[in-house]
């Protein structure tokens, strides 16, 4: 195991209800406030109201910013900046997925400098100072609630680019699974495959190739996911699975469940971050279309991930015909047949993306994601990924 330093500061508040407690939290951060969302689903289902009027009762003034699409860019980023400077914003609302509350992050940090927030992202600076978040997840998916990530796309260089500072961890995290069941089939199955990735990458990504706790730990998890899925598929709008599937999200990108692994390549994410960067493909189903891939080149050469194949297929999959000299076929199958039964996409070209974009989608990760990439994944090897997505 290798060395290593870790601490979260979110508090979390779980249950059915729980957005109630807002109105016991907001006087620890204090007004005016910054509310941060995407559609005006949340108005649909109460929640904006809910928030609204706790906001009111404690007697804050509160700005709005609306419209955070599914991977949040830079010109809303900025709005939003520009909100919580002219308003002197105090504390910083999320409700949402992954993006409103990457978003609400971004804004957090770049409220307090005076440079252009995209310098912490195409440069070395990094968050030091941030107003505090509070995250309201509508979405299972991202678990950008439990840290200190954020990804943002600037819509004029076609780059999405992700970056962590302790200081964008919200402070308290309100996970009320009931604020869940309004989401979309399809979006749901999105997140499911998300989350799924959270763990399955630095799995057979790190630096340790064998960690009996942290292993464990995930193919616990890895499976849980995989039997709630497909109980959510029987009951959609069964309250317990939402509230399994919130959890799991949760727990799928908190800190803990990475230490002890060294440096970790999340190689689907940053392919996934570079399409999505230039066509707005929903992140889940991004990660949906390339896991297999990935999965098929890994099972060719890549030595941890074939020391770890036979193990992963037996404890996530419950598949005890694989023996331990299996080659990575099984795993494609396994993951393939599971994502077909929720129903996935199986190719970019669901998208209306052709193959003809393939050369884009390379470029685009070289200019921006590839150095991330170093010494793990060959110009050859990403060809072969990207070819694989049509």
């Amino acid at each position: 195991m290798k060395d290593f330093y870790f601490i979260n500061q979110t508090k979390i508040l779980f249950g059915t209800g729980k957005i109630t407690s807002l109105i016991d939290e907001l006087p620890n951060y204090g007004g005016p406030i910054l509310l941060v969302y995407g559609k005006n689903s949340i108005k649909k289902n109460g929640t904006y109201q809910v928030i609204v009027n706790s906001i009111k009762e404690l007697g804050f003034d509160f700005s709005e910013l609306s419209g955070v699409p599914s991977n949040p860019t830079l010109n809303i980023v900025r709005e939003g900046i520009n909100l919580a400077k002219k308003n002197k914003i105090q504390t910083v609302i999320s409700v949402g997925g992954g993006s409103a509350i990457d978003a609400a992050k971004a804004i957090a940090a770049g409220s307090l400098v005076d440079h252009d927030v995209w310098d912490f992202f195409n440069s070395d600076k990094r968050p030091k100072v941030a107003l505090p978040i509070i995250a309201v997840p509508t979405v299972a998916a991202s678990g950008s609630e439990i840290n200190g990530g954020t990804v943002i796309t600037n819509q004029d260089t076609k780059e999405k680019i992700g970056i962590g500072s302790p200081c964008l961890n919200p402070k308290v995290a309100i996970l009320d699974p009931y604020l869940t069941l309004s989401l979309p089939m399809d979006y749901t199955i999105y997140g499911i495959v998300d989350m799924f990735s959270h763990v399955f990458e630095p799995y057979f990504n790190g630096e340790v190739i064998s960690l009996e706790i942290q292993d464990n730990l995930a193919e616990a998890l890895m499976l849980s996911i995989i039997n709630i899925s497909k109980q959510f598929l029987v009951d959609p709008q069964n309250v317990e699975n939402r509230a399994d599937l919130l959890w799991a999200s949760t727990l799928s990108f908190y800190p803990l469940l990475f230490v002890g692994r060294g440096k970790i390549t999340f190689e689907v994410h940053i392919i996934a971050h570079a399409i999505g960067g230039l066509y707005n493909i929903p992140h889940g189903a991004a990660i949906a279309v390339i896991i297999p891939a990935w999965v098929k080149l890994k099972g060719k050469k890549d030595e941890m991930f074939l020391k770890k194949a036979a193990r992963f297929s037996q404890k996530c999959f419950k598949n005890e015909n694989i023996n331990d000299t299996s080659d990575g076929n099984d795993i494609f199958e396994l993951i393939t047949r599971w994502f077909s039964q929720l129903g996935l996409p199986t190719s970019l070209k669901v998208f209306d993306v052709d193959k003809s974009e393939c050369d884009s989608i390379l470029l685009n990760i070289d200019r921006s994601q590839k150095g991330l990439l170093k010494n793990r994944l060959s110009d050859n090897d990403l060809e072969i990924i990207v070819r694989n997505l049509f």
